[in-house]
């Protein structure tokens, strides 16, 4: 279908939307009527948040013109505000759900955004020019994650992200066969967890960075999954747990072609034969015109991590290179993030 104008007015608008999610998210709109029992007028929102009145009333009906809250008058032409059960969901931090942490990341992002003209001119990542931290997004030391309040942002936000993925994409291949598997980079375990709930007698080893490791265990179900364990380590320099199946979600997508060739190559030495790598990423169109998320992932990988997105035959040269073969490749409609490629060792 053709774009209209309308479609173009709407494009250059379309930052309003994010800024005004952010604002009202940063100034704690969702949590103030989260923790009324009942609706608020405006001038209790407002000095709940210590803003002005007028400005306040007027964020809010954005925020129900956006789907955000709903709206009630009463006879004297008194408005309350409430939640929608949706931003409920995903917009309030207590929410097992919440996408918050990723939406206070959006001032952030922004900024990075503005510099993607720059990053079309001379193809590299943005990250360090704009906020002033490390050009590896990943570095603990003097990257965008420096601070332990960042890393747990991240980790929140790919939580959630992960969570929603992981039932369709967990069991696009039957895995019973591999009856030990390890998430490499596997963040806060949510794929892992349910791995280890769907194949109960495999053992599913979580594998990241020490302090990441920590805090996974917090977010762990009750009772965690018997059949799962936790070991800390750095992908490309320490060595991998020994494993039939390795699980890199997200990953390759974050780095360079020969930092993900490297990791590949290790992959493939500490597998025995006759194991494999699942890989979890979205997958470009053949012809790149699509998927449009996918798209706009990759043009934030080249700004954001010096990453890139890939289409089916790319990924699958990409791991024939490195020495696996019997690439497999499922495409799963239920998952927003993610597509399922398996390949072997022989």
């Amino acid at each position: 279908m053709a774009l209209t104008g309308k479609d173009i007015m709407e494009m250059v608008n379309g930052f309003q939307k994010s800024q005004i999610l952010y604002s009202a998210s940063s100034l704690g709109l969702f949590e103030a009527l989260h923790a009324s029992s009942v609706p608020l007028e405006g001038v209790a929102v407002a000095n709940k948040l210590h803003t002005n009145l007028d400005a306040t009333e007027r964020l809010m009906n954005a925020c129900v013109g956006l789907g955000f809250l709903e709206k009630e008058v009463d006879n004297a032409g008194t408005a309350s505000y409430s939640l929608t059960p949706t931003t409920e969901k995903y917009l309030v931090g207590s929410s097992p759900m919440s996408l918050r942490p990723l939406v206070t990341k959006i001032g952030d992002m922004y900024c990075i955004w503005q510099k993607l003209s720059d990053g079309i001119k001379d193809g590299q990542c943005k990250l360090g020019t704009t906020l002033g931290v490390s050009e590896n997004y990943f570095d603990t030391g003097s990257g965008y994650f420096s601070t332990k309040s960042k890393q747990l942002e991240f980790l929140q936000a790919m939580h959630t992200f992960s969570s929603m993925d992981a039932p369709s994409v967990c069991t696009a291949f039957d895995l019973s066969a591999f009856k030990t598997m390890c998430d490499l980079g596997g963040a806060t375990g949510a794929i892992a967890v349910r791995l280890a709930k769907t194949y109960p007698d495999s053992h599913v080893t979580l594998f990241d960075l020490g302090h990441v490791v920590d805090v996974a265990h917090h977010f762990m179900p009750k009772p965690k999954p018997q059949n799962m364990s936790f070991v800390g380590g750095d992908f490309f320099a320490d060595d991998l747990p020994p494993s039939d199946l390795y699980v890199v979600s997200h990953v390759l997508h974050d780095w360079r072609e020969e930092r993900v060739n490297q990791l590949l190559r290790r992959i493939y030495n500490a597998l025995r034969p006759g194991g494999a790598i699942l890989v979890f990423e979205k997958i470009l169109n053949e012809d790149k015109n699509g998927p449009l998320p996918t798209l706009l992932f990759d043009l934030g990988m080249l700004i954001a991590c010096e990453g890139r997105e890939r289409s089916a035959h790319e990924y699958t040269t990409l791991l024939e290179e490195n020495g696996f073969c019997d690439v497999a490749i499922k495409m799963v409609p239920q998952a927003s993030f993610r597509d399922a490629i398996l390949a072997r060792k022989f």
